[in-house]
């Protein structure tokens, strides 16, 4: 895996590759890092600040290997995360596939301990005794040395169903909440999502155990949750768009922002 420094670090090899840039309070470009694997299509798709260290880590997905910096990957896609320090100093972190299999990671977060958390969706289906072909939400645990500590999914995983972590947050205590959408019903994981695509939040204590479920939807509407944050207070922030009347509130475009508070 190259690497570069520069305005954008170098060509692309091939297919395309992400970066990184690192801008100061004033707007000004520090630096811009460029990874690139050849022949290999890389996707970064969030970032997070680990408040306690100064250590960047980005998460995406791309048909490589990114630990042997090497394509094809182990499946047609894999889940990564590279670490970075305040200079833009980058290395491998971790990352996740299983062959055949599609995976994508589209957030990532940190909580006060160092343990990071990267979230998203895959075809591949933890539980060996399942069966289907559907893409289910995806959390996976990794520790500060970047050793897996526990994989988690949810969603139904027949009928061609999609569950899909587009965001994530963690609390003091290392609880970790994704919000994202599904076209299924994450609920009882065998039914029909109450809109063409419903919002849902959720909450994982450290060890994995889920703690509460949510699903929000309006029939006939298209919602998803993009944005999660959580206050002092313990308090739950979840933004995202919506086709549709959320709560009552009719839309006045083809797409509506929302804002919803939890406790």
């Amino acid at each position: 895996m190259e690497l570069q420094t520069g305005p954008f670090g170098g060509s692309a090899e091939k297919h395309g590759n992400g970066f990184i840039i690192k801008f100061d309070t004033d707007g000004n470009q520090l630096w811009v890092k460029q990874l690139s694997i050849r022949d290999a299509a890389i996707f970064p798709m969030g970032v997070a600040f680990d408040k306690v260290t100064g250590r960047i880590y980005m998460v995406g997905y791309g048909n490589a290997n990114f630990e042997t910096e090497s394509f094809p990957g182990i499946g047609y896609n894999n889940f990564f995360i590279l670490k970075y320090d305040g200079d833009g100093n980058g290395q491998f972190f971790a990352q996740l596939g299983v062959a055949s299999k599609r995976m994508g990671a589209y957030s990532v977060a940190v909580d006060l301990s160092g343990n990071v958390f990267a979230g998203g969706t895959s075809d591949a289906n933890f539980d060996p005794e399942a069966v289907g072909s559907g893409f289910l939400g995806t959390l996976v645990k990794y520790n500060s040395s970047g050793v897996q500590q526990w994989v988690r999914q949810f969603g139904p995983f027949v009928g061609r169903k999609n569950t899909v972590i587009q965001a994530m947050a963690t609390d003091k205590v290392g609880n970790v909440f994704t919000t994202g959408w599904s076209n299924g019903n994450i609920m009882d994981e065998g039914d029909n999502s109450i809109g063409s695509a419903d919002v849902f939040l959720t909450k994982y204590d450290p060890f994995g155990q889920n703690e509460w479920k949510r699903q929000i939807g309006t029939a006939g509407v298209r919602m998803s949750g993009n944005g999660i944050e959580i206050d002092l207070e313990g308090n739950l922030y979840c933004a995202g768009w919506t086709t549709g009347a959320v709560n009552e509130i009719p839309v006045t475009g083809n797409r509506d922002l929302f804002l919803m508070k939890f406790n």
